[in-house]
């Protein structure tokens, strides 16, 4: 449902739209009628500054709908546009008239403006990872930045911390399959195996064809190695040969089952 600064936005866009009818043209531009039409134009523009105010006071908690208040307030830009283009072109209109009505103009768009700069804070924000170009809420965003800057700093600690509260804070992200992979590896370096082998078991369950996918379970198969896990460790291996057989992952999953069938030599005798 639309916002009430929705509807008197479009309502007040409709009553200005009426000046740009063919009907109204003469009518318009005589002295009289452009002295009225600009007494109406600055009633108009008194609302909707109320209007904006009003819209600004309210923005800082406002989570969801920005959307559809972006589609109107480009309909609005839309039909403002038009309407001074209809005034600027009529020959008629006294040269003050014409600029008192660009003046209002101006005022009305700087309004629009200061709104629509309000409401991208609030917008869908797009990410760039690994070639793939994401469109996330702000507060991720952040919260994906504040992560990656941790782990730069290699204060792998915080990071694995600010890793699990996002996992468990943004279920249905679409970095999850990013956040999931980096905190069984974070947490893997740390030796928290038990998180480690969690937090990957979670991203293959989620997302089995991700991209991230096949190298994470290069991890949890060293996870389960480390947990003295040794056949689960070479059943993830094996799953990975057979479910991302042309895959790097797969390459060094072969070399390891390789490595872990060849027999152990016995100490040599003294």
């Amino acid at each position: 449902m639309a916002s009430p600064f929705v509807k008197n936005t479009v309502a007040a866009v409709a009553l200005l739209a009426l000046f740009a009818s063919p009907s109204l043209h003469a009518q318009l531009f005589s002295d009289d009628e452009a002295r009225r039409a600009i007494i109406d134009l600055r009633a108009r523009l008194t609302q909707l500054e109320a209007e904006n105010q009003a819209l600004s006071n309210r923005l800082d908690g406002m989570a969801k709908g920005q959307l559809e208040l972006f589609s109107q307030l480009e309909k609005l830009r839309a039909e403002v546009a038009n309407l001074r283009g209809v005034t600027e072109q009529n020959a008629q209109s006294t040269s003050v008239a014409k600029q008192q009505q660009k003046e209002l103009f101006m005022n009305l768009e700087k309004q629009i403006q200061s709104a629509d700069a309000r409401l991208r804070q609030f917008g869908p924000q797009s990410m760039a990872l690994d070639g793939e170009e994401i469109v996330v809420a702000p507060e991720e965003k952040q919260a994906f930045e504040d992560i990656q800057k941790e782990l730069s700093e290699k204060r792998f600690p915080n990071a694995l911390k600010l890793l699990s509260s996002f996992n468990q804070q943004y279920g249905q992200s679409k970095l999850l399959p990013w956040t999931l992979s980096m905190e069984g590896a974070t947490a893997y370096a740390l030796r928290q195996y038990k998180t480690s082998i969690r937090a990957i078991t979670s991203l293959d369950k989620a997302h089995p064809k991700h991209p991230r996918t096949p190298d994470a379970l290069l991890t949890l198969a060293s996870a389960y190695d480390e947990s003295e896990q040794a056949a689960t460790a070479k059943s993830v291996l094996q799953g990975i040969v057979k479910r991302f057989p042309e895959s790097e992952a797969a390459r060094i999953a072969k070399e390891r089952l390789g490595a872990s069938s060849k027999p152990t030599k016995p100490p040599a005798k003294k």
